[in-house]
C-alpha cells in the first residue's frame, strides 16, 4: 500500500515536471497580481477624481472645519458654564479611589448563591433586552479610540 502511494506521488511529480505546471502556475499568479494592481490603481484614481470634484463643487472640508469650530466653541462654553470637565475629573478620581473596596464587596457577594443568582439574572436581562449588545458595541467603539 505504501509502495503504491510512493509510486503515485512519483508519477504526479513526473507529470507536473513534464507539463511545466509549476511554471504555468507562476505565470497565472503573476498575471493575477498585475491585473489586481491595475484594478486597485484604477479604483484609487476614480476615488481621487470623485473626492476632488465633490470638494470643488461643495466645499466639504471648509464646511466641516466650520462645523468643528462651532462644536468646539459650544463645548467650551458648556464646560465654562457648568464645569463639566472638573466634575468628570472629580468623579473619575473618586471612582479610582473607591474601586478596590467595591471590587472586594462584589467578589464577596458574587461568591454567595444569591450573588450568583443575581449575576445570572442580570445576564439574562441584558441579553433579552439587547442592552448587552449595545454595551459590547460601545466597548468596541471605545476600544479603537
Amino acid at each position: 500500500m505504501a509502495e503504491m502511494a510512493r509510486e503515485a506521488q512519483r508519477a504526479a511529480e513526473r507529470y507536473a515536471r513534464d507539463n511545466g505546471l509549476d511554471k504555468k502556475a507562476a505565470e497565472v499568479a503573476e498575471q493575477t497580481k498585475k491585473s489586481a494592481a491595475a484594478a486597485s490603481e484604477a479604483a484609487a484614481e476614480q476615488w481621487r477624481t470623485f473626492s476632488f470634484r465633490v470638494e470643488r463643487e461643495h466645499g466639504v472640508s471648509q464646511r466641516v472645519g466650520k462645523l468643528r469650530r462651532r462644536v468646539e466653541e459650544a463645548l467650551a462654553d458648556a464646560d465654562a458654564q457648568f464645569g463639566v470637565r472638573r466634575k468628570l475629573r472629580s468623579a473619575a478620581d473618586t471612582a479610582k479611589r473607591r474601586w478596590p473596596a467595591v471590587r472586594e464587596r462584589a467578589s464577596v457577594f458574587l461568591a454567595t448563591p444569591t450573588g450568583q443568582a443575581v449575576a445570572v439574572g442580570a445576564l439574562v436581562v441584558l441579553i433579552a433586552s439587547g442592552a448587552l449588545w449595545s454595551l459590547l458595541s460601545l466597548a468596541w467603539v471605545f476600544w479603537w479610540f
